[in-house]
């Protein structure tokens, strides 16, 4: 069971096919803070990471198509900590949760300057 089932929420809907899935999908964008707030939603990248591997990585998932992981932008501005990093302090974990598809999209700050850095295609 996922931390995120643990806590009674949901985050797979269920269409009430039965069988081994077509596709197996994450999507995550707006990721701006790396360490966790403390009312919810706390997040930080730690807490997303931990859900990023039960999907990728549990038993339950066994003989299912791998992971693919979607990141759709905004990780790199707009949020205090961006302010002062200049959105460096987000690519160690874009690279360490193993996107596969990302769309960066830059409108304050050099985002040629942090793409290199980042290993999402």
């Amino acid at each position: 069971m996922s931390p995120i089932e643990q806590a009674g929420l949901s985050t797979t809907y269920d269409c009430g096919r039965t069988g081994t899935p077509d596709l197996r999908l994450l999507h995550y964008n707006d990721v701006y803070h790396v360490e966790a707030g403390s009312a919810e939603p706390i997040g930080g990248t730690p807490r997303f990471q931990t859900l990023v591997n039960y999907y990728r990585n549990h038993p339950r998932f066994a003989g299912q198509p791998s992971l693919l992981t979607f990141f759709s932008g905004d990780a790199f501005n707009p949020s205090l900590e961006s302010s002062v990093t200049k959105g460096r302090h987000m690519v160690p974990f874009l690279n360490q949760a193993g996107t596969d598809v990302a769309c960066v999209i830059g409108f304050l700050f050099k985002i040629s300057e942090l793409i290199k850095y980042n290993s999402s295609p």
